[in-house]
């Protein structure tokens, strides 16, 4: 090994520093982000463990040797919970504890486990072995559940760093012989790997928390805060997807929605009911659309809905069908109100120029069921036609 044991122990110690301190710095802005507390924990207990290992001496007592390999799975533990945490888990914090402090009694108490080079190496190999897999247990939930990339590439990590800690614990066993004392050198080849390990595990977490936040922005960028359906923006960008890129010989239709008599129920009940009103709608809508459809709140009392790959009959039939999910769902609201909606449809023609130009028919339609009495929908096509 070229490079000096202390020159590896100082560079491990560093990263780890360095990382704790940032996702120190991370939780105290975010303090309900439990995880980054538990990741700094984790950099912060080994980076003690490493100091332990550099700075004892040539037959350290047995305790120190306890003491240093326990911090380094309870580092690992903390890495654990904090995984837990990021999925929406608790953090079993007392099964640490117990796993803990059994893993320091076994190598505290003379035995001949305690005694040779060879056995420590292998049980705190099958310790870290196991928290490992657990560790990327829970970023493998997160992967599947959040399609996280990060996550997935954090999983495949975590089976990586098992096997390295496997392939060095059976090394151990089979290379050193009882009685062989841990020289520095010796230290420098089994921490060596563990310089790639802290970065590429810290890199990997960073990366996955900043995966979800963009995910989280991205989606609250698109999203109606009061209804939780989307808003403008997005609905405009799902209809572009969902009508084939701008292929308008894809079949579909647009349908906007207008509660009838909003603002009277807003000045008689006030705006608590109606913004009750506007859930229920959102809520009532979505229960009724199929998987690839879309729904989004256009601006006040006003939604959309994209239709994928329907004709004009089905179409007219979906609206009717929202029209009376809205007055079912919102009649228990209150008994002073009779609520009710207008609709306008319009399908998917090759003469649209742009999106616009379809909801701009579909608006004609809505307008056409307001001036007609409301509680109806219209259809548009050469000249509006009422449908229900």
């Amino acid at each position: 090994m070229g490079a000096d044991p202390r020159t590896l122990f100082l560079s491990i110690m560093l990263i780890l520093a360095v990382m704790g301190l940032a996702q120190l710095a991370f939780y105290r802005l975010r303090p309900r982000e439990h995880y980054f507390g538990y990741w700094s924990l984790a950099n912060f207990t080994c980076m003690g463990a490493v100091l332990l290992l550099s700075f004892r001496g040539r037959t350290p007592p047995l305790w120190i040797i306890a003491a240093t390999n326990t911090l380094i799975v309870l580092a690992w533990g903390w890495c654990w919970c904090g995984c837990r945490v990021f999925s929406g888990r608790r953090p079993r914090l007392r099964a640490l504890m117990i796993f803990t402090v059994v893993f320091f009694a076994i190598l505290v108490i003379p035995s001949p486990i305690s005694e040779q080079l060879s056995c420590r190496l292998l049980v705190l190999s099958a310790a870290i072995e196991f928290l490992v897999l657990a560790t990327g247990r829970e970023v493998l939930s997160v992967a599947r559940r959040e399609h996280l990339a990060c996550a997935w590439m954090m999983s495949i990590m975590a089976g990586c760093i098992a096997t390295v800690i496997a392939a060095r614990g059976c090394w151990g066993a089979l290379a050193l012989q009882p009685g062989v004392l841990l020289t520095q050198q010796l230290l420098g080849v089994l921490v060596f790997p563990s310089i790639i390990i802290v970065l590429a595990l810290n890199m990997g977490l960073t990366l996955m928390v900043a995966e979800r936040m963009r995910n989280v922005l991205v989606r609250a960028a698109d999203r109606d805060e009061l209804t939780q359906v989307l808003n403008r923006r997005g609905f405009k960008a799902e209809l572009w997807r969902l009508l084939g890129h701008g292929n308008q010989a894809t079949p579909g239709a647009v349908v906007l929605i207008d509660l009838d008599h909003f603002k009277a129920t807003n000045d008689t009940l006030g705006h608590a009911a109606g913004d009750r009103l506007l859930r229920c709608l959102a809520e009532a809508v979505s229960g009724q659309l199929r998987t690839g459809d879309a729904v989004g709140r256009m601006g006040g009392d006003e939604f959309a809905v994209a239709l994928a790959g329907v004709n004009s009959s089905q179409a007219a039939e979906i609206a009717e069908r929202l029209r009376a999910a809205y007055v079912a769902a919102a009649a228990s609201i209150s008994p002073e109100i009779s609520p009710t909606m207008s609709t306008g449809v319009a399908m998917i023609s090759p003469d649209d120029r742009s999106i616009n130009d379809l909801i701009s028919r579909a608006d004609k339609a809505l307008y056409e069921a307001k001036a007609a009495g409301r509680d109806t929908a219209v259809f548009w096509s050469e000249s509006p036609r009422a449908v229900a």
